[in-house]
């Protein structure tokens, strides 16, 4: 093996030795602070397993490092199920949102393919304002028309719908 193959292979196993010495010491370091005040303790005894405070107070050794699991267990379970309700709420919420969306978008659909009635010679109602259109030139002999039709529109606008008797 040559120098350098064998400087590299120190280098390395002091990295890697180095690397499993920082691991250790976290996970070292995890569980003490993950330890808890005989009153924590105590608490959640009493919280996830109901026990009452006295009896949580008076459990010692094995007993206690066992139960102390168990709660640990359960308080897991509660964790999880907990995020499991509230990610099903929001997937509802969501559900329900979209739903909303598409109902207005159908409503707004059917207002464009629908719309409003008329009744026989009432003009639509506009939902807004009217367009502008160019002025039109007209004739001479156009504008003449023009007039005469208005004339007899309201000449029969002035007309009694319904023939009076006489």
């Amino acid at each position: 093996m040559s120098k350098k193959s064998l400087d590299k292979a120190v280098a390395e196993a002091a990295s890697a030795t180095v690397e499993a010495e920082e691991v250790t010491s976290e996970a070292t370091e995890t569980q003490e602070t993950k330890k808890l005040s005989r009153q924590d303790e105590n608490w959640e005894l009493v919280t996830f397993l109901n026990f009452t405070w006295t009896e949580a107070t008076n459990i010692e050794g094995e007993d206690r490092e066992y139960l102390l699991n168990k709660a640990e267990e359960v308080k897991l379970e509660v964790l999880r199920r907990r995020k499991l309700e509230m990610e099903q709420a929001e997937r509802e919420e969501m559900m329900r949102q979209q739903q909303q969306a598409q109902q207005q978008a159908a409503a707004q659909q059917h207002q464009l393919n629908n719309p409003p009635h008329t009744w026989a010679g009432q003009q639509p109602q506009q939902t807004g304002p009217a367009p502008m259109q160019p002025p039109q030139q007209l004739s001479p002999q156009q504008q003449w028309q023009q007039q005469q039709q208005q004339a007899q529109q309201q000449q029969q606008q002035a007309q009694p719908a319904y023939p009076t008797p006489q």
